[in-house]
């Protein structure tokens, strides 16, 4: 009696790579559908506040108010903006971006959203270089961490922002597959909240993936 034992092991893992590189293909699919759609529809809201503004003057009850839905859709815009690169239906308008301006930027934001119970500490250092980004990409990307991690520290905590320049060298590229030698910036987000379960890590790029209960945001 002969018995043959095969490891597939990486053939179980390709698999996984290619459902996982269709599902998001279908995703990006849809997201780039339902954004162009919507993106149209958000720019008549902006021409019509547009009009209205036009014919208002600055002390005239519901200015304000006009500009905010001129604002809030404009904000709508960059949204979708962002779905359609997800898409691959436009490209990102990288430019050289000063992360520790960008950073700043967001800490006002958050100053105004997040519970004081949660204590927002920055460490920027200074003359970081200077990067190619997009910066409204970044704005999102710190704004979706802020709120994720205030969200996993419901009776308070610490948010810690960092930048730093790093330099990547050869011993360490050859520990970390994909890392190229050289010199970049370092952005870190971090929290003192409840973390995330093991078994839930290779879901955290997917898009559309929540641990959070229905109606209480995204993830």
């Amino acid at each position: 009696r002969v018995g043959i034992i095969i490891d597939i092991t990486e053939q179980k893992r390709l698999q996984a790579q290619l459902q996982q590189a269709q599902k998001m293909e279908a995703v990006g699919t849809l997201a780039g559908g339902v954004a162009h759609d919507f993106n149209n529809l958000l720019q008549a809201v902006q021409g019509y506040a547009d009009l209205l503004l036009l014919r208002m003057r600055h002390e005239e009850r519901g200015y304000r108010e006009i500009q905010q839905i001129k604002h809030s859709a404009q904000r709508g815009a960059e949204l979708t903006q962002q779905l359609l690169t997800f898409s691959r239906k436009v490209e990102s308008k990288l430019r050289p971006t000063d992360l520790n301006h960008e950073v700043r930027q967001v800490h006002k934001l958050l100053q105004r959203t997040i519970p004081k119970m949660v204590n927002i500490s920055l460490h920027l250092e200074e003359g970081l270089a200077t990067i190619n980004s997009d910066p409204a990409q970044m704005e999102q990307i710190l704004m979706n961490m802020s709120v994720n991690a205030k969200d996993a520290m419901p009776e308070g905590g610490d948010l810690v922002i960092r930048t730093r320049n790093e330099t990547l060298d050869e011993a360490f590229c050859r520990k970390h597959p994909g890392a190229k030698p050289g010199k970049y910036v370092c952005l870190e987000v971090s929290d003192t909240g409840h973390g995330i379960e093991g078994d839930k890590l290779d879901k955290i790029f997917e898009p559309f993936f929540s641990k959070k209960e229905q109606g209480r945001g995204t993830g």
